[in-house]
């Protein structure tokens, strides 16, 4: 079954987030115990952040691994019902995790209000620290303009990184514009709901992605881990590209042309990893 080009397309991206997870996850332990190490020192500046981050990450991955399960089930096809499979006890289980800890809309709404707040004080001269420090390059940000040339090109981390700045600054910066327009900002707030939820979405999706790549600058043990490790760290960020394509064109990160790249190379990647696990 995993021959078919169509069932890569599906599954890949799947097997490339779990690992992507796996290391947000390791640094969002990380920045537990740094945020508890400063509260007990009475250092409160990083509790927003961690808030925010939480909260985002824990939306995005729950989201992602719910739709992710019946992904999988679909892919089994018929035998994705049976119980033998494992995946309609799976799914049944793991589903309420995108509601109980928090709605996922909810939160993406509470990381969209630390966003908004970000955005406003840039101009004042308060320095964007820890995961928001790419905001404080928001007038290059705003203007750059994406060097890819050739598909290869994809598989620069700077150039990856690079586009999810520019789109997670773009959509921030837009909300930011459109509720200045409306004179009581919960009003605004209300009626930008979903673009906000989208700004959300593309921030968190940059932390993992950053995190994806600064795990990948480390020692990774074990002969051959690191190479498969690259291949599905560009899988996750070209797939999140593909999918998320309206906002990179329409934000003017990226080209059409460079978008067809994007899923050329995307292709490429899926190959490499088949020659792996077949």
């Amino acid at each position: 079954v995993i021959d078919y080009k169509t069932q890569q397309n599906r599954l890949f991206p799947l097997l490339a987030s779990a690992y992507a997870f796996r290391f947000v996850g390791e640094w969002l332990k990380w920045l537990y115990t740094d945020v508890t190490q400063r509260l007990q020192a009475n250092d409160f500046s990083t509790l927003p952040e961690a808030h925010a981050c939480t909260a985002g990450l824990k939306s995005l991955t729950t989201t992602a691994t719910a739709d992710g399960i019946e992904e999988c089930r679909k892919l089994c096809g018929g035998h994705g019902y049976l119980c033998s499979s494992g995946l309609p006890e799976l799914f049944a289980v793991y589903v309420p995790a995108c509601t109980y800890e928090g709605d996922n809309i909810v939160l993406l709404l509470q990381v969209a209000r630390f966003l908004m707040k970000t955005v406003s004080q840039l101009g004042y001269g308060n320095m964007p620290v820890g995961t928001t420090t790419y905001m404080g390059r928001a007038e290059q940000l705003m203007q750059c303009h994406c060097g890819v040339q050739k598909a290869e090109d994809w598989l620069n981390p700077s150039a990856i990184l690079e586009a999810f700045e520019a789109r997670a600054i773009r959509m921030s910066v837009a909300c930011a514009q459109n509720l200045s327009k409306f004179t009581n900002q919960e009003e605004g707030f209300a009626e930008l709901a979903a673009d906000l939820v989208e700004a959300a979405v593309a921030h968190c999706q940059l932390i993992v992605v950053s995190k994806f790549i600064e795990k990948l600058q480390q020692d990774i043990p074990g002969k051959g881990v690191k190479p498969i490790l690259e291949i599905l760290c560009h899988i996750y960020a070209l797939h999140l590209v593909h999918k998320h394509l309206g906002d990179f064109v329409s934000t003017g990160c990226i080209t059409a042309k460079q978008a067809s790249l994007a899923n050329e190379q995307l292709r490429s990647l899926y190959s490499q990893v088949f020659t792996c696990v077949k």
